[in-house]
């Protein structure tokens, strides 16, 4: 329907994972079923996967603060959807949370 053209699902992994070990994992090819009825946008969180570079030595732990993650996974979301629903994984589970 036309909700679903503009809305998908934002995506994040559990703690010290990333989009490539979830792939490793299988979860990859799961979330991709899925994409046949939603539209899927996976996110590496911060100091993860191809967000390493994110990492902000003086900032140290506060930048992984659950606040700080969910404000990062709200920008992606704002990128990708002009409405998205937010899922994870363990501590992405906690971040999605958060974020919605």
């Amino acid at each position: 329907g036309e909700l679903a053209s503009r809305s998908g699902l934002v995506w994040a992994h559990g703690i010290g994972g990333s989009c490539i070990a979830d792939d490793a994992r299988g979860l990859g090819m799961l979330l991709s079923q899925t994409a046949s009825q939603c539209r899927v946008f996976r996110v590496d969180l911060r100091g993860h996967g191809r967000s390493a570079m994110m990492h902000d030595d003086a900032r140290s732990f506060k930048q992984y603060k659950w606040s700080e993650l969910a404000c990062d996974l709200q920008s992606a979301a704002h990128s990708a959807f002009p409405r998205a629903f937010f899922g994870g994984e363990a501590s992405g589970a906690a971040v999605a949370l958060h974020a919605a």
